[in-house]
């Protein structure tokens, strides 16, 4: 079975990455999606949709975590050590990706981090198109959905599920809830769920690999919410519950 890796480069990827390679379920072939001038196309976007002060904050957080990392003694990520070819695309929906994608014939697109895939780079996977989501689905579709269901009173669970051309709305393969422990923060509970995210995408993968076929439950079409970035406001909030002894509604 050959399988193409798609990836922003972030660690949602490179944790399903070292997920697959557990199980010996190295992809053929990796794309990374690193648009040109993308940090100031979303400087821009972040500072007409919420303005200086909490885009200031966000780039101060995001510098921070930069260096926390270089101040790690592991060495950097090498995508070359996960699969035979790896290429670096502008846009993933643009024809020369889909073309390159189309090469390798894959039964399987898994996705690490992803924008919204269009119809034509959809239909390349003879198989399926798998990403693991953060939420609970329909319920929870969309960005930051972890510190949402915390906000709401809601555990966290994660999804595998197919992709299609919606926002989060394919057959759902598998579901987990995180666990939540004493101590837990939102940023602790993003990574508990990119762990799991990747052991539950190599876990399908390897279903997949052993029955040629991909078992999935359909979304209710009438139901579910697409989240959207949480203000900083009630993101306080979600973490004071899990401060104050969260405990989740029935």
């Amino acid at each position: 079975m050959t399988i193409t890796f798609l990836t922003n480069g972030g660690t949602h990827g490179q944790c399903i990455l070292q997920a697959l390679r557990r199980r010996n379920l190295l992809p053929s072939t990796i794309l990374i999606e690193r648009p040109p001038n993308s940090r100031l196309a979303r400087l821009r976007r972040s500072i007409n949709k919420y303005g200086v002060w909490e885009t200031a904050l966000d780039v101060l957080a995001f510098v921070g975590s930069k260096l926390a990392v270089r101040s790690n003694s592991a060495a950097r990520f090498r995508y070359e050590d996960y699969a035979s070819a790896v290429f670096t695309v502008a846009d993933f929906n643009h024809p020369d990706a889909v073309a390159l994608v189309q090469s390798g014939a894959p039964d399987l697109l898994v996705l690490g981090g992803s924008r919204i895939l269009r119809p034509p780079i959809l239909s390349t996977a003879r198989l399926a198109v798998l990403n693991a989501h953060p939420g609970q689905l329909p319920t929870y579709r969309g960005v930051d959905v972890v510190p949402w269901a915390i906000y709401n009173g809601h555990i966290p669970v994660v999804s595998v599920h197919c992709v299609d051309a919606g926002v989060d709305t394919g057959a759902v393969v598998s579901e987990q809830p995180l666990s939540i422990e004493v101590g837990d923060t939102i940023s602790t509970l993003r990574r508990k769920a990119e762990r799991l995210a990747g052991e539950m995408m190599a876990e399908a993968v390897q279903s997949i690999l052993e029955t040629r076929t991909v078992k999935s439950a359909r979304q209710p079409e009438c139901e579910g919410k697409q989240y959207y970035r949480m203000p900083r406001q009630l993101m306080r909030q979600a973490e004071n519950r899990l401060r104050c002894q969260w405990k989740p509604h029935a």
